[in-house]
């Protein structure tokens, strides 16, 4: 039974491996057919990729840097304060989680347009930062909610206040959480296309945008799309082997 069990699960694990790693083998392969990097010369010629690169990786770590700023004592006061306003705290954030994009879009982009935040880098960072933020809400209060409320008390008679008592005693203890949380913060913001072609044009250039524009109707460019997509694949790669790596070190640690 146990031997079935594993062969079931190594089975499992091979057709999940195929399905998330198969298409990225194939754009690393048409990415560099003939081996001397044509597509991607060819890319960075074509499109103003180092600009576009650089204000992806730009916009991304700040929505990250927004959301774990705002979203962790959010989450906290959610967790830890009673009565109408934490829950109502807690309600709109996954109500703004969960809110498709579309219905947003609108009114958000009205919104750019009166306060002077359309195509620049400061709104972008604004709207996945808020975005993240209410992720950030919804996904780490559970965890506070499983710490017990003695250690805040605790901390509160040693002179701790609470915003010392969040940082310096709390958070440590949910660090990995908030890390992944974190992670998925910056793939959304790294991958999002809907608010990025809505409310970027010329100063700003995000890479889904990049890669869309690549497409025209008379040609596709395979090539240079599979090596724009493998450029924007591999930041989230590494976002993700530095978690595992960390997890597995703290797992042998421990």
């Amino acid at each position: 039974m146990k031997q079935n069990l594993g062969i079931y699960r190594s089975f499992v694990a091979i057709v999940v491996s195929m399905f998330v790693f198969g298409p990225i083998i194939l754009f690393a392969f048409e990415s560099l057919e003939g081996l001397d990097f044509a597509e991607y010369r060819a890319l960075f010629e074509r499109t103003e990729l180092s600009k576009t690169f650089a204000q992806s990786v730009v916009v991304a770590a700040a929505s990250v840097a927004f959301s774990c700023l705002i979203g962790v004592p959010a989450a906290y006061f959610a967790s830890r304060v009673e009565g109408a306003k934490s829950t109502v705290l807690y309600l709109t954030a996954l109500s703004l989680w969960l809110a498709p994009p579309v219905a947003l879009s609108i009114q958000v982009y009205q919104w750019y347009r009166s306060f002077h935040l359309y195509d620049s880098l400061a709104g972008m960072i604004l709207l996945y930062g808020v975005l993240g933020a209410a992720l950030t809400v919804v996904v780490v209060k559970p965890f506070f909610d499983q710490l017990p409320s003695r250690i805040d008390e605790l901390a509160w008679q040693d002179g701790y206040n609470g915003v010392e008592t969040l940082r310096q005693i709390i958070a440590p203890r949910i660090g990995m959480i908030v890390a992944g949380t974190a992670a998925l913060v910056f793939t959304q913001s790294w991958n999002e296309l809907l608010f990025a072609s809505l409310l970027t044009d010329q100063k700003v250039s995000l890479l889904p945008v990049r890669i869309l524009g690549l497409t025209t109707g008379n040609r596709l460019y395979w090539g240079q799309i599979s090596a724009a997509s493998v450029i924007a694949i591999a930041p989230a790669l590494i976002v993700i082997a530095g978690l595992l790596i960390h997890q597995m070190k703290t797992s042998k640690k421990t």
